[in-house]
């Protein structure tokens, strides 16, 4: 909702500088989220047991699983590993999370 408000005050005024940076968080976090149980569901772990206990699977390695590819055409997938991944894609999730983005506007 506040990237759409964001956006919205920006193009109504003239002098507005947006920051999207809590509206992106924000998103982030929830399009993360949706995956993980989307994933989850289809029967996908998105954790894996190590010797210092529960380490999160890399997304690349759950775009990559059967159950999770049948369910996503091609384009979906590539916006995925786009939005996500760090090879050739934003990593959007990793910048969110140290703080790594730039400011709009």
């Amino acid at each position: 909702m506040e990237y759409f408000v964001q956006v919205q005050a920006w193009q109504l005024g003239t002098s507005y500088r947006p920051n999207f940076i809590l509206a992106i968080d924000s998103l982030t976090l929830k399009m993360e989220g949706l995956f993980h149980n989307f994933s989850e569901r289809a029967g996908v772990s998105t954790t894996v047991g190590s010797k210092d206990g529960l380490q999160e699977v890399f997304v690349h390695n759950v775009l990559d699983n059967p159950a999770v590819v049948e369910h996503f055409n091609a384009d979906d997938l590539q916006f995925f590993k786009y939005f996500f991944a760090n090879e050739g894609g934003l990593n959007l999730r990793n910048n969110v999370a140290h703080s790594f983005g730039k400011q709009i506007g």
